[in-house]
């Protein structure tokens, strides 16, 4: 197997120097690291030829082993279709970018991670046909979460801390540091991708998450993303302002959307399934562990999104946790089957938030929530942690269009850990009751329905790039 150590080297200026290694070389303003193939199969002599030509075609076809990639990359450099090993915590440097084909496979050794540093960028456009695979360098049969560390986006967007460093790193250093002033900070392209058992702990409750951002701005496009099987968090927003479109987070072992910090982006089209015996909250919302009104405030919009999780779980589920200041909008929602609670709201100024509007749900279906047949937990003396806002009398509230005990229609393959339907069905009442969600560039106000996929579609957004291996 050949390796190729970027370490410390400017892949720009050595881009001449590798397109003879490859067959798919790439023009000299980048570098494609493409495992090396047998320019032809000529050189077989006609006696013992056939065998010969069967082991040509064989390697030509089948490339033996993976290329290595470690250290820092810099310039522009281009992983062009293929299969690589990712090593050790693996840096793209600032004002640099990295651009990873359609089609490629990359297997991450234990230990290992990728983050896109503050000013540098990721260009991963997949299609539905040839998404882009970060997964576990483990045999199939023996992954798990946590096998290596997931993906990092740093940026210049925004954050309620002051120059604050990317937890989960062992080794921080000025490249993991991010935030500014730049709403439109842009740290790149995530398309057509999936991570899956990612995540891992650097030390006490210090963790990195399958996808990772932090200050990422409004021009960075997060779209058509699945995490799967992470160890902790499927994806954490560190403040900034960036959206997420068509997102699958499928099996968290910890909570499978975490914001904080001031996160103000836009969310429509949101998928979530968490697993029976793992996992805690499908939301797990934040503004400051220390200053509850921090500025910028988290403030979140949400439309379309279905939360699923098992209502006999032991693992005692919340659909959403929203506290420490962080507000939100929260509309066209399908949830079923969370074994605790379906929203929990904590925190000194929940009552505030939500009669200024910082703080808003509408719109809402709540099917066989909490294994007591309760959909908000009483919240009495020791155990108020809202100042004694009553979550039950708010949602309760004829404005709010909350629906209650009532199916949404949703398949039993919905809760498939393996091999799942998230469609309602065409009679399903999430074609009732949706608000139309704002007018944007961003969002889609044509999903006149409740949760992430149109009741009664003949296709899902998730189909032909998405996969859910249990190990």
């Amino acid at each position: 197997m050949e390796k190729i150590d970027f370490s410390q080297i400017n892949l720009e200026s050595q881009a001449a120097a590798f397109e003879t290694k490859s067959a798919s070389a790439v023009p000299s303003t980048s570098t494609s690291t493409t495992p090396k193939q047998p320019s032809k199969i000529g050189w077989y002599v006609l006696s013992g030829g056939f065998a010969v030509l069967i082991i040509g075609i064989t390697l030509f076809f089948f490339p033996m082993g993976s290329e290595t990639i470690k250290g820092t990359l810099t310039g522009h450099v281009v992983l062009g279709k293929g299969t690589y090993k990712l090593e050790g915590i693996v840096y793209v440097s600032a004002r640099s970018s990295l651009e990873i084909q359609p089609g490629t496979t990359i297997f991450g050794e234990p230990g290992s991670a990728l983050i896109v540093s503050r000013d540098a960028t990721i260009y991963a456009q997949g299609t539905p046909e040839e998404p882009i695979v970060l997964t576990s360098s483990q045999p199939e049969g023996q992954r798990k979460p946590g096998d290596w560390g997931g993906v990092v986006l740093l940026g210049n967007a925004p954050t309620n801390v002051a120059n604050p460093i990317i937890e989960g790193v062992r080794d921080p250093r000025i490249r993991t540091h991010f935030g500014g002033n730049d709403v439109s900070s842009n740290c790149g392209v995530l398309e057509y991708v999936r991570i899956e058992f990612a995540g891992y702990e650097a030390f006490a409750n210090n963790e990195l998450n399958g996808l990772t951002l932090g200050g990422c701005g409004k021009n960075t496009i997060i779209r058509h993303v699945q995490v799967h099987r992470s160890l902790d968090d499927g994806i954490e927003m560190f403040g900034g302002t960036a959206d997420l479109k068509n997102i699958l987070i499928t099996g968290a072992g910890d909570d499978s959307l975490d914001w904080d910090m001031g996160w103000t982006g836009h969310v429509q089209f949101l998928i979530i399934q968490q697993h029976k015996n793992s996992g805690d909250n499908a939301f797990e919302g934040d503004n400051h562990n220390n200053n509850e009104d921090a500025k910028p405030r988290s403030v979140p919009s949400i439309y379309n999104a279905t939360l699923i999780s098992h209502v006999d779980s032991p693992e005692k589920h919340r659909a959403m946790v929203i506290r420490r200041g962080s507000g939100g909008q929260f509309h066209n929602m399908l949830i079923t089957g969370f074994s605790n609670e379906a929203i929990d709201l904590r925190g000194d100024n929940v009552d505030r938030l939500i009669s200024s509007g910082e703080l808003n749900f509408s719109n809402i279906l709540l099917y066989k929530i909490g294994s007591a047949g309760l959909y908000f937990s009483k919240e009495e003396g020791a155990d108020d942690d809202d100042q004694g806002f009553f979550e039950v009398d708010y949602f309760s509230d004829p404005e709010r269009d909350i629906i209650y005990d009532t199916s949404p229609g949703l398949p039993v393959l919905s809760f498939s850990e393996t091999r799942p339907n998230f469609i309602p069905a065409a009679d399903s009442i999430a074609t009732e009751y949706a608000r139309k969600p704002p007018q944007d560039e961003f969002w889609d106000e044509g999903a006149n329905y409740l949760g992430a996929i149109r009741p009664g579609s003949a296709q899902s957004w998730t189909d032909g790039w998405t996969a859910f291996p249990p190990n």
